[in-house]
């Protein structure tokens, strides 16, 4: 189909999704630390110029990649390209796609990875800039250059490319500004710009001058925060994303937990299907200290997914601590030991490890807590829990440490 001969026709009415795409933050307490990318959901909306088989499929590979179906999303995606071979959605959903998967997994980028996601950010620029030829379709056009370019960016900041990702930075800022002004795409580029902008203003300082050169005047929190909560609220594309990232944003960084709370509660609602967006909400919940409704959620997930399904070492590990914040740490070590044994990331099992050490340090089973404590030393620990182990090495956990060890911060 040739994209660049105008309009097709309305997409798919169903509710906007898009990726939350998971990165390692500075504190390391064994949460689903999410931040939104732009680029994997750009198509799953309602947008006149897309057609309803784009949509549709779009929509059902973002579903599995939210599902962490991995493999079959990328199925999705390939087949998506031979479906729409002038189109550049299905080059930046599989870039998304394989970013996506790096990340959950914790894999450093391979040769074979890193050359998938460089030719499917090349051939969505491409094919973009065809799109663009059409002046009715050059505002998609130009969302779709700026997510793959945003896409390239960030994995070149995984292989340590740091020039080359500031110059794709710079080119999908620059790409993203002017969609400002088209109205039908100005929320997800409010999104766009807001993710990079925050970026900028979590600098440290000597290298926000840098920032300021290479991509311009990008070190305003607040207007950061509302561009996020424009997209949030009225994006067509990335409404699941701008949610996940305010609740990274303030819980990470801003420090305001009930802030995160809400749009955590928005983000569910809209993806009830989804164990990312669920794990979220549970941190969100525990860090309120609602532990009732963190308990309640990780029980309703544990019997959707079964006691070692997927992701269950999440829920087990939240179910942990809300029972530890309920003052029950026998029922919590069990929560933590369930999680040492269900299906997830080596991070849940790192995190669990740790809490499991608390939790028997506060029944006075201080020789057991010493066990645990160590065994970090020789796991693989991608958030470092055992840096917090060592200071329950030097002395046991207590109930007055609990607040400061679920905190964000760790202080």
């Amino acid at each position: 189909m040739d994209y660049s001969k105008g309009k097709i026709g309305p997409s798919s009415p169903r509710p906007p999704v898009c990726d939350i795409l998971s990165i390692r933050m500075k504190r390391k307490t064994g949460t689903l630390l999410t931040i939104a990318l732009l680029g994997a959901g750009l198509v799953a909306g309602r947008a006149n110029a897309l057609p309803p088989g784009l949509a549709r499929d779009a929509e059902t590979g973002i579903s599995q990649l939210y599902r962490l179906e991995f493999d079959a999303a990328m199925a999705t995606f390939e087949r998506m390209k031979k479906d729409y071979p002038g189109h550049p959605a299905p080059a930046t959903l599989e870039a998304a796609g394989l970013w996506w998967r790096s990340r959950y997994s914790f894999d450093d980028p391979t040769r074979e990875s890193s050359k998938a996601v460089a030719a499917n950010v090349k051939e969505a620029v491409a094919l973009g800039r065809i799109m663009a030829k059409n002046p009715a379709l050059e505002c998609e056009a130009n969302l779709f250059i700026g997510g793959a370019l945003g896409v390239g960016a960030h994995w070149e900041l995984l292989e340590g490319s740091w020039f080359s990702a500031a110059m794709d930075a710079r080119a999908a800022v620059h790409t993203l500004r002017p969609l400002l002004s088209c109205s039908e795409y100005a929320d997800e580029a409010c999104f766009g710009l807001a993710m990079y902008e925050f970026a900028a203003t979590n600098l440290p300082w000597h290298l926000r001058w840098i920032s300021s050169v290479l991509i311009g005047d990008m070190n305003n929190r607040e207007r950061s925060l509302e561009r996020f909560a424009r997209a949030a609220i009225g994006g067509k594309f990335l409404r699941s994303d701008a949610q996940g990232s305010l609740v990274v944003a303030y819980t990470y960084y801003v420090l305001n937990p009930e802030k995160a709370a809400y749009w955590s509660a928005m983000m569910v609602k809209e993806r009830p299907d989804s164990p990312m967006a669920a794990g979220l909400r549970m941190q969100s919940l525990a860090f309120i200290h609602d532990f009732d409704g963190t308990l309640a959620l990780a029980d309703k997930w544990l019997e959707k997914v079964g006691q070692a399904g997927i992701e269950s070492a999440a829920f087990h590990y939240w179910r942990g601590i809300a029972l530890l914040g309920q003052k029950r740490p026998l029922e919590a070590e069990r929560a933590f030991t369930a999680s040492l044994a269900g299906q997830g990331r080596p991070v849940w099992k790192a995190a669990a490890l740790l809490k499991r050490g608390c939790a028997k340090d506060i029944q006075g089973s201080r020789t057991e807590a010493l066990l645990d404590y160590r065994a970090l030393k020789k796991a693989n620990d991608p958030w470092l829990e055992a840096d917090r182990a060592a200071i329950y090495l030097s002395r046991s956990f207590t109930w007055e440490d609990f607040p400061r060890e679920i905190s964000p911060r760790g202080f």
